[in-house]
């Protein structure tokens, strides 16, 4: 589980240089202990275990941030170039993303018509 703490401090890192993160950041989420222990937590179970995340869900917790599908691959790239540089195992990189890209329904606004 602790595997993912430094990649998880990564990827608050690059979510919050975001402009739709900050709000979240302004309203206490993940750049708070209590946020990323949630985060790890959310990652650890996605991840198999032995982890029980007890946040809340995202759909609600990210719709006040209007986050759009510029600003979410934005920071998917900020978090691929990071683990490249403190080079993160190809493995974990792809494992990672593969979470992360499974909650952008979530966090994603639709696009309006």
């Amino acid at each position: 589980m602790r595997r993912w703490t430094p990649l998880l401090a990564l990827l608050v890192a690059c979510a919050s240089g975001s402009e739709a993160t900050r709000t979240a950041t302004a309203s206490g989420s993940a750049s708070t202990g209590a946020g990323q222990a949630h985060l790890t937590d959310q990652i650890c179970a996605a991840s198999g275990g032995p982890c029980v995340y007890s946040g809340r869900a995202m759909k609600p917790l990210h719709a006040p941030m209007h986050v759009r599908a510029a600003e979410f691959d934005a920071m998917g790239e900020d978090l691929v170039a990071a683990l490249k540089t403190h080079a993160v195992p190809e493995r974990e990189t792809q494992e990672l993303l593969a979470i992360i890209v499974s909650t952008r329904p979530d966090i994603v606004e639709p696009e309006s018509k």
